[in-house]
Formats: C-alpha cells, sequence, structure tokens
C-alpha cells in the first residue's frame, strides 16, 4: 500500500507543479500584444488524462501531465496610437484573468503541499514498518 500512496501523491505534486507553471506563464505573457503576422500568446493549462478503470491501473499507469493551449478569443483594447493597432485603433491581447491566475497559484500551491505530506508520512510509515520487522 505505501508505493501506491506514494506513486499517487507523486501524480498529485507532478500534476500540481503544471498548474503553477502554466499559471505564471499566462501572467507573464498576459500584457503580450498580437503581432502583425498574427501570431498570439495562447493561455496555458495543465492537463492529465489517465485512462484507468481501477486502481491498480492508475497505480501503474505512467505519468501523463502535460501543458496545453487553450482556444480562448482575444481581448480587444482601443489604443490607436500604439504601432500594433489594427485599422480601427484596436490591439488585440491574450484573455488572461488575473485574479483567476493567481487564486490558480493558490490552490496548486496548497494541493502540491498536501501531496508533499501525503508522500512523506507515507514514506515515515514504511520506514517505521521496516524498523519493526527488524526487531
Amino acid at each position: 500500500m505505501s508505493s501506491e500512496a506514494l506513486k499517487i501523491s507523486e501524480l498529485g505534486m507532478r500534476y500540481e507543479q503544471l498548474r503553477l507553471e502554466a499559471a505564471a506563464i499566462n501572467i507573464a505573457n498576459a500584457n503580450v500584444i498580437q503581432n502583425k503576422t498574427g501570431a498570439q500568446f495562447s493561455p496555458l493549462k495543465a492537463q492529465a488524462s489517465y485512462d484507468v478503470s481501477s486502481f491498480e491501473q492508475l497505480v501503474k499507469a505512467p505519468i501523463n501531465a502535460k501543458l496545453e493551449e487553450t482556444q480562448v478569443g482575444n481581448k480587444l483594447v482601443f489604443k490607436p496610437k500604439h504601432p500594433m493597432a489594427d485599422e480601427q485603433g484596436y490591439i488585440r491581447m491574450p484573455q488572461i484573468n488575473m485574479v483567476n491566475e493567481m487564486v490558480s497559484i493558490n490552490s496548486a500551491t496548497r494541493a502540491y503541499e498536501a501531496n508533499v505530506k501525503v508522500f512523506n508520512a507515507s514514506h515515515d510509515m514504511a520506514r517505521k514498518a521496516l524498523e519493526i520487522g527488524r526487531r
């Protein structure tokens, strides 16, 4: 059971790490303006997919989590004097809600900490079980 708990905690830590990474990248690119060729930053999100139907499969499954681009539209900001403005005077920026990103950072940090505690507790229990076996 201990190795199973360690694996599940590891899965959780990996996912929460990706959530933190996605939020940090989104915040860093919140004010990026679409260039003349139309290239635009797309906000990221953490995605984990597991095709499992039982607990045993989950424990044996590889860690499969990654960052994916979201398909959200741009927000238009009226800045007619900006060099990147279109004919109507608008610039296009990514739709990133700073409050949502900060909440995501906070909740991912808390979830990561919880997974670390479970991981450490499982590790300590396994170590104690080995010590009892030696006596």
